[in-house]
C-alpha cells in the first residue's frame, strides 16, 4: 500500500488540476454552509445566554419611596421573610 502512495498523490493532483471548477465549487458550498452554521450557532448561545441571564441569578432589588412609613417597610420585610428561600442583604 504504501509502494502505491506516490501514484495516489500524483493522481490526486491531477484530478484537481483537471477538475478545478468543481473543486472549487465544492469548497466554496462547504464554506458557506460553515459560515451559516457559525452564524446560527452564534446567535444562538447569546439568545440563550441573554434568556438565561436575569432569571437564572435569582436576585430582585426592592426600591421604596421616600415617603414610606416604618409600619410599610415592616409589612414588606415580613412579606419577603416568608417566602422560602428568600433573605434580605
Amino acid at each position: 500500500m504504501l509502494r502505491r502512495a506516490p501514484y495516489f498523490f500524483v493522481q490526486a493532483v491531477k484530478n484537481l488540476h483537471n477538475n478545478f471548477g468543481v473543486h472549487l465549487i465544492g469548497m466554496g458550498t462547504t464554506t458557506v454552509s460553515l459560515v451559516i452554521f457559525g452564524a446560527f450557532l452564534l446567535v444562538f448561545v447569546n439568545v440563550n445566554a441573554w434568556v438565561k441571564g436575569p432569571g437564572g441569578s435569582g436576585m430582585m432589588s426592592v426600591f421604596l419611596e421616600d415617603q414610606a412609613g416604618d409600619g410599610q417597610l415592616l409589612s414588606i420585610r415580613e412579606a419577603v421573610e416568608s417566602i422560602e428561600g428568600a433573605r434580605i442583604v
